[in-house]
């Protein structure tokens, strides 16, 4: 690395840099923080770093690292200042089971889809990407093979054993290799399984080109076994299919809301009643007049299990299975009489 950086920042040591990197981690005076200066190695097309600037200032996620500056010489842009993440490496062995990796992943997911979200791939996933920093936040970095969404295909083809699609190997009629949010859901799902496994990836997936498992990943019978529904979208990330794959904002509902079960709490309010339904009370009858709705709650949804009479709620006839959600007012009828029941359901946010 031979660019002169102003006497704003001072290098203090050399950090481990990618394929077409070098990485430096330096001393930020005006921002009293310690930085990381990223250049491209002698011989890398200055369009690297351009795709990784452009990148990096164009996504805002809590998951992702920011810039800082940009560093220039007389021939543009030769590197830039990006937040240094001084914490520890994406890693399974402490994990214990699938609820203590169950945040981590649901990090990962939240900023692939902001990634997404801005128009974005990353297209270079992998746990040698990500760190968990002094405050638990999980931060995905090294843009270096960044595209915009609709850039089409490239003939310079760069892969991760293990991590990369099988699609991604094949050249189109043009002979260029495309790539498709998907690329980043099949990374997601080897990232998962790379986790839940014990570091473990089956060997067609490091074959060169990359096989897609079959038959496909069980990970109710991985190491850290999956509840039913996460292990259908996480074996669906690793579909030999990329128009089979959920996409990454399907894949961080799906945990996001296993991170809220039992989290939930229905407010109920009748006239001067107030009535709580959560983890620790589960189910309630609310009857009048002859009307009668019961509500249930099992750790995902608040849900009618019973009903007697006539039950509305904002002025449509409820059944048994209905769902409630957000804030609505239930309607009981009977004897030519009406209560109105409001009902408030709600669930912490999610910060990390």
């Amino acid at each position: 690395m031979t660019t002169n950086l102003p006497k704003r920042w001072t290098v203090i040591n050399p950090l481990t840099g990618g394929g077409m990197s070098d990485t430096m981690l330096c001393f930020d005076s005006h921002l009293r923080r310690q930085v990381v200066f990223k250049t491209l190695k002698p011989g890398t097309s200055q369009k690297r770093i351009l795709d990784e600037l452009a990148a990096l200032s164009a996504i805002r996620s809590d998951h992702v690292v920011q810039v800082l500056d940009v560093i220039r010489d007389a021939h543009g842009v030769v590197g830039f200042i990006e937040e240094y993440v001084a914490g520890t490496d994406l890693d399974h062995s402490a994990l214990t089971d699938f609820p203590s990796a169950l945040p981590t992943l649901r990090a990962i997911s939240s900023g692939i889809s902001d990634i997404h979200s801005h128009g974005r791939l990353h297209r270079d996933l992998k746990p040698d990407n990500m760190k968990i920093d002094g405050n638990g936040m999980l931060k995905i970095f090294d843009f270096g093979l960044a595209k915009t969404a609709n850039s089409g295909g490239t003939t310079n083809f760069y892969y991760s054993p293990g991590f990369t699609s099988p699609e991604a190997f094949k050249k189109n009629s043009a002979g260029l290799h495309e790539f498709s949010e998907a690329v980043d859901v099949y990374a997601f799902g080897a990232i998962a399984l790379w986790m839940l496994d014990g570091g473990n990836l089956p060997d067609c997936m490091k074959e060169l080109p990359a096989v897609a498992p079959k038959p496909p990943i069980d990970f109710t019978k991985v190491k850290l076994a999956c509840p039913v529904a996460i292990a259908d979208v996480l074996s669906d990330c690793l579909s030999d299919t990329s128009g089979n794959r959920p996409t990454i904002q399907e894949v961080c509902r799906v945990l996001t809301r296993e991170m809220q079960k039992g989290t939930h709490r229905l407010t109920l309010t009748a006239g001067p009643n107030i009535h709580v339904v959560d983890a620790t009370k589960n189910r309630i009858p609310i009857r009048f007049e002859g009307a009668m709705v019961e509500i249930s709650y099992d750790g995902y949804d608040f849900t009618i299990t019973d009903i007697d009479g006539a039950v509305d709620i904002n002025n449509m006839r409820m059944r048994v299975g209905s769902i409630i959600s957000g804030s609505v007012i239930i309607v009981l009828s009977g004897n030519g009489k009406r209560a109105f029941v409001t009902a408030d359901a709600s669930h912490p946010e999610i910060s990390q």
